[in-house]
């Protein structure tokens, strides 16, 4: 068997070291540019929030939200007065789920 069929987790330590520094001189001796292009390419959705999958995602919700029958996303929005077991936001009295007192 060879070290990449058995893996390096069962090898000795010794071998390990000498496994190693065979990659290293032969990543040494690599000519530079010798990557393919795909490895040095990172997709854009990877650093750009306004990209990120989970993000657009968000966005798509928060307009769902916002053309529905409750005027927008009800998440952070102003109460007027004690929220107890109802609340009034803008000009609507609204059942309140988030209040334990």
């Amino acid at each position: 068997m060879s070290v990449i069929e058995t893996g390096p987790k069962y090898l000795a330590s010794d071998k390990k070291r000498q496994l190693a520094n065979r990659l290293l001189r032969h990543r040494a001796h690599a000519p530079l540019g010798s990557h393919s292009a795909a490895t040095n390419e990172i997709p854009e959705a990877h650093y750009r929030l306004d990209l990120h999958p989970g993000y657009l995602e968000l966005l798509a919700r928060m307009d769902e939200a916002v053309s529905a029958n409750i005027g927008g996303v009800p998440y952070f929005r102003l109460h007027h007065g004690l929220v107890r077991d109802t609340t009034r936001i803008g000009e609507r009295d609204c059942i309140s789920f988030s209040n334990y007192n």
